[in-house]
């Protein structure tokens, strides 16, 4: 797996390829957290409703569910990743309030023709969290 695109992989015409899981925490010990893995380990079906899994990480429109552990060994070697040390773990489920979308004008007919030039779709432009992490 190739997480950057260092100038070594470049020169071998190598490109990154990678599902990136990223976690966030504010306070005294602000922070984030990624975690990495090669696209053989994820899956995400086409043409379905979101059910993103990679690992013991997953995502879908309704739960969220995974974990994250940084080492500072890990930390302090990946300086590139910009990430912090640390490990964080959540099981949340989500409820969708309000949402704003074009409907049938983000059809695929509707693409196809680029009725359009311009669109955004903003699925969970309110929503409500429940559950927590560790």
């Amino acid at each position: 797996m190739i997480v950057w695109n260092d100038p070594g992989a470049q020169r071998e015409g190598r490109r990154p390829s990678y599902c990136m899981i990223n976690a966030g925490f504010w306070g005294k010990s602000k922070g984030q957290l990624h975690r990495f893995f090669p696209w053989k380990e994820v899956s995400i079906p086409d043409n379905h409703p979101l059910n993103l899994k990679a690992g013991d990480c997953s995502c879908t429109e309704t739960h969220m569910k995974g974990r994250i552990l940084v080492t500072p060994s890990d930390a302090a070697a990946h300086p590139e990743w910009m990430w912090d040390a640390g490990e964080m773990e959540w099981d949340i489920k989500i409820h969708k309030q309000v949402a704003y979308n074009v409907g049938y004008g983000a059809s695929k007919f509707f693409r196809i023709l680029n009725a359009f030039e311009m669109f955004w779709h903003t699925e969970g432009m309110k929503t409500a969290y429940e559950g927590g992490s560790g």
